[in-house]
Parts: structure tokens; C-alpha cells; sequence
């Protein structure tokens, strides 16, 4: 995961990257789409909330209509 440089709104992930799934029985790792948001628990603890999506697969962006890849 890398920080996000292009973060330009809040619901926007904090840190984004590939991620490569090997699977059995298939010769191709599968390339996924990885985003990160850094997030604090009621306790104060820091971690990070993560979602896995399809490569290239693109999110729409509610605040201006801008198609955002994740």
C-alpha cells in the first residue's frame, strides 16, 4: 500500500495499491485493486480498514461525479 497522493475528498482512501492473488489450480496471479482508510477504534487504537476490489474496476465519486480509480 502507498499513500494516496491524489486524495482530493475525505470518503476518498488514505493509502491505495495492487495486490496479486494467487489461486490453486490456476497458472495466472489475479490482480486486484487494494484501498486503505486510516481509522481510529473507540478505544484510540489506529488501524487501517482495507476493501479489495477488481482490477481496474473504477468507483464514482458522489461529491463532483468524477469517475475515481481505486
Amino acid at each position: 500500500l502507498f499513500k494516496n497522493q491524489n486524495k482530493r475528498h475525505e470518503k476518498q482512501p488514505d493509502f491505495t495499491g495492487v495486490l496479486m492473488v494467487k489461486v490453486d489450480g490456476m497458472q495466472e496471479a489475479v490482480k486486484m485493486n487494494i484501498s486503505g482508510w486510516q481509522r481510529e477504534s473507540k478505544a484510540g487504537n489506529s488501524y487501517v480498514n482495507l476493501k479489495i476490489d477488481e482490477y481496474g474496476k473504477f468507483s464514482k465519486d458522489k461529491s463532483d461525479g468524477e469517475e475515481v480509480p481505486f
